[in-house]
């Protein structure tokens, strides 16, 4: 039944994988930075404007060793994070093993393939899957250890692999990250004795060590290399000054309410609704006490590091969401051996899908009005993609009759329906929401429109500052950064709001639209 659904998963992860152009900011960064890699620059790539790279190579990596061979694209960027989301899937599962059922495995990894956080990251050109992957690995490596189901020796040389890696993704947090949660556990354990631990230093310091020797493997290179520029872009900024909320260069600060989290958590797993009416229970569970312990502590005082941050993003909870799935699958797995738990889930989750369904249905068919940003374009695609949401209501609405039907059966049939729900998500997210989320591309159409009017020869020269770097990733040839190269080139591409700096007369030859008019960008053709 694993293989069935990670194959299963692992296909739909790839439907669509590249229909949805890269994000204006982030995924076109990734991809300029793998490009700076494949042109030669292995240890310290660079952003077209000149910024070093902020994180490490364990992301990137990979995707300019596909990039060399594929080409850089969508698919090879976002290909090695559904790889590493697989291979997510594939350790969360082990992890359930230690505690429980092979059901129970496959129950946590239907939970995590459709949780809405884990599914969005999983096809993002971000080093955020990567990080989630190293890190889930090392928690298992952790985890057996603690139980011991491994020796301490391989549970310090898997866990500290796992964690190194992490760090080698996204900076210090790969450890940071790995010390509270683990540090919570112990204090939870030993009931804030922690100094009554035993046969624990050895292990943790040793796990610490391995993780310190992978990260070094870049970070004392890249401090040789870039000296001062390196402390301070891919240390000091991202790793220190961005969380307390005071980022400089290419960072941004991302500052939100406290209850920026805990919605966005609890709406991560409504595709497994139906299930979660079976936590209660197994936390109340004496048995259950090394995976509630464990399990526990990796979500909560990993969502207690993120919540204390001045700076909020919301890839920040996907790798908490592993300890999230498996707490899910290893409740419903001991809900359905019970075999008396409650049954009201199932049959309200059915009827609102049944409804919402039939909704998305009448949907198709009629225009409705919608006031909100971009609601007029989204009316109109809900006419252009007519059959693929009355087909995608058609199957919600057959699901939630199903899910109806199975809460008056055995247990096994419910979570059967559950599951059933949770690949309906995820082909609906990824099968429908990609065409609509299409519909939105705006790089891509305007270097189709406009690169033919370059000729070959013709250097584009950008004037900063122009928002993101999809205009450089999807440029036939290298665009040009420069505002003193600007006021001599024939073809230039500046914001609306500041054409006024580029001197002499020009024809416009289109125009790149990105929010506000004044973040709109020209091509201008200068006149003889």
């Amino acid at each position: 039944a694993l293989r069935l659904l990670l194959g299963l998963t692992a296909l739909l992860y790839c439907w669509n994988l590249g229909l949805v152009e890269l994000s204006v900011t982030d995924e076109a960064r990734s991809g300029m930075i793998v490009r700076d890699m494949v042109d030669g620059h292995w240890l310290l790539p660079r952003t077209p404007d000149g910024y070093l790279v902020e994180k490490p190579p364990a992301y990137y990596g990979p995707c300019a060793v596909l990039g060399g061979i594929f080409g850089v694209n969508e698919w090879t960027l976002r290909g090695v994070s559904v790889l590493a989301a697989l291979g997510t899937l594939l350790v969360t599962a082990w992890i359930v093993r230690l505690f429980g059922s092979s059901r129970a495995a496959w129950l946590a990894a239907a939970a995590l393939a459709s949780n809405v956080l884990f599914l969005s990251t999983a096809r993002d050109a971000l080093v955020d899957m990567t990080l989630t992957f190293f890190l889930t690995l090392g928690f298992c490596g952790y985890f057996a250890g603690r139980l011991g189901r491994l020796s301490p020796a391989r549970s310090v040389l898997v866990s500290g692999l796992g964690f190194g890696l992490a760090v080698l993704s996204k900076g210090p947090l790969g450890l940071a990250l790995p010390l509270v949660v683990c540090g919570g556990e112990v204090l939870i354990e030993t009931r804030g004795r922690f100094w009554t631990a035993r046969g624990y230093w050895g292990p943790a310091l040793g796990t610490v060590g391995v993780a310190v020797l992978i990260a070094a493997l870049w970070y004392v290179p890249g401090l040789i290399v870039g000296k001062g520029e390196f402390l301070e872009t891919s240390i000091l900024s991202e790793n220190f000054r961005m969380p307390v909320g005071k980022a400089a260069g290419i960072g941004v600060s991302h500052r939100k309410p406290w209850s920026y989290y805990g919605l966005r958590q609890a709406a991560g797993l409504l595709p497994m609704l139906p299930l979660l009416v079976a936590l209660p229970a197994w936390l109340r569970d004496p048995a259950s006490r090394d995976a509630r312990r464990l399990l526990g502590c990796w979500a909560a005082f990993g969502f207690l590091l993120f919540q204390v941050a001045a700076n909020k993003r919301i890839y920040y909870l996907v790798p908490l969401q592993p300890a999230f799935a498996a707490m899910i699958g290893l409740a419903a797995d001991r809900w359905a051996e019970r075999k008396d738990g409650p049954r009201w889930s199932f049959l309200g989750v059915g009827v609102a899908l049944a409804a919402a369904g039939l909704a998305c249905v009448a949907l198709a068919f009629v225009r409705p009005s919608l006031s909100a940003r971009h609601g007029a374009e989204i009316v109109q695609e809900i006419a252009v993609q007519r059959l693929w949401v009355a087909g995608f209501g058609l199957l919600f609405a057959a699901a939630g009759g199903g899910m109806v039907l199975a809460s008056r059966g055995s247990p096994s049939r419910m979570l059967g329906s559950a599951v059933a729900l949770s690949m309906l998500v995820v082909a609906g997210r990824n099968g429908v929401g990609d065409r609509f989320e299409a519909r939105f591309n705006k790089s891509r159409p305007f270097v189709r429109d406009c690169a033919p009017q370059v000729p070959e020869i013709a250097t584009v020269v950008l004037c900063p500052p122009v928002r993101g770097y999809s205009i450089d990733f999807y440029w036939p040839g290298r665009v040009v950064r420069s505002e003193r190269a600007a006021q001599q080139a024939d073809y230039v591409l500046v914001a609306r709001a500041k054409a006024a700096k580029v001197q002499g007369r020009f024809d416009t030859l289109g125009v790149w639209k990105e929010g506000d008019e004044d973040q709109d960008v020209l091509l201008l053709r200068r006149r003889p």
